[in-house]
């Protein structure tokens, strides 16, 4: 799940700079042109993503650019 969800990511203008994983939780590092946003994800056993919470981000704009892009999935 997380894979796909980068993967569209990509496709909506975000780069994959930095990710950590452990057992059930993701940090992602995004970038959109000069903005960056820093997300952690949950996965619950099946590995779906339970949830997802930014953590970090420069600007609202790459905020709204990444609610978009997630909306967009659904």
């Amino acid at each position: 799940a997380v894979d796909a969800l980068v993967g569209s990511l990509k496709t909506a203008g975000f780069a994959l700079v930095d990710g950590k994983e452990t057992a059930h939780r993701v940090q992602l590092v995004l970038l959109a042109g000069d903005d960056g946003v820093e997300l952690e994800l949950n996965a619950n056993k099946e590995g779906m993503i339970s949830s997802l919470r930014i953590i970090k981000a420069t600007s609202e704009g790459v905020i709204e650019k990444l609610e978009q892009a997630i909306k967009g999935l659904s």
